[in-house]
């Protein structure tokens, strides 16, 4: 019998040196393809994944705007990465329009204020800003909602894309990053504009992931605040 996908992947790994369980153990899915140092065995690796040539690019653009933790592998946004307020009003803009059509119903508030028609503006320095991402009405309703939204797409009965999903989601620790990484391995997202995730994975490239608020959470009010790490 020929062996399938993860057998090969693991048979690649053990002859870089690694002897790893990829079906059992989570933690050996975390930054595989750094394990790998021939090219010619990561081409190999790569190859056994669906849309693998799409998904690799994708991990290239994330490594050209990342520094790596030494030693352990995490992306992390080079603090350098910047672009113009117009720009970054214009990103943040472009990721609440393309998350609100998946936005939870828990987060109805959040839809009104968003349908409603609001402002952004950029904020140096505030006094206990930006909140705490878990106290972030703005930040969670889009977290959530991309989180359920993968749920639904994502094809977790395959035992081979369960290990690129943890890959992608360990490699920042970041969902927005993960979901444009694994968008091209989604299931029934051909009516959805293929260009969904690419605002929030810039907006964590310019370190401004969870920088952007509803001023004084004020839901009846039409004010949304960003706050870039150059304007500190």
């Amino acid at each position: 019998m020929a062996p399938d996908s993860l057998e090969t992947l693991e048979d690649i790994l053990r002859r870089s040196g690694h002897d790893l369980n990829l079906r059992a153990k989570e933690e050996h899915r975390y930054f595989l393809f750094d394990l790998i140092s021939d090219p010619g065995a990561l081409d190999l690796a790569w190859s056994l994944f669906p849309a693998h040539q799409e998904v690799r690019a994708r991990a290239t653009q994330v490594d050209v705007v990342s520094d790596i933790v030494p030693g352990w592998g995490y992306r992390t946004p080079k603090k350098s990465n910047r672009c113009s307020e117009a720009e970054l009003i214009d990103l943040l803009r472009r990721h609440l329009t393309a998350i609100r059509p998946f936005i939870s119903k828990g987060y109805d508030d959040v839809v009104a204020f968003l349908e409603k028609g609001y402002d952004i503006e950029i904020v140096g320095k505030v006094p206990g800003a930006p909140p705490d991402a878990m106290s972030n009405t703005l930040f969670m309703a889009l977290y959530e909602s991309m989180g359920e939204f993968t749920c639904e797409h994502y094809p977790f009965e395959d035992p081979l894309l369960e290990v690129l999903h943890d890959w992608a989601i360990y490699l920042t620790k970041c969902d927005e990053v993960a979901q444009y990484l694994t968008w091209p391995v989604l299931k029934d997202v051909s009516d959805i504009d293929p260009s969904t995730p690419l605002p929030g994975f810039a907006l964590w490239q310019f370190n401004c992931r969870t920088s952007y608020w509803i001023r004084d959470g004020a839901l009846k009010g039409r004010t949304v605040c960003l706050q870039p790490p150059w304007a500190l």
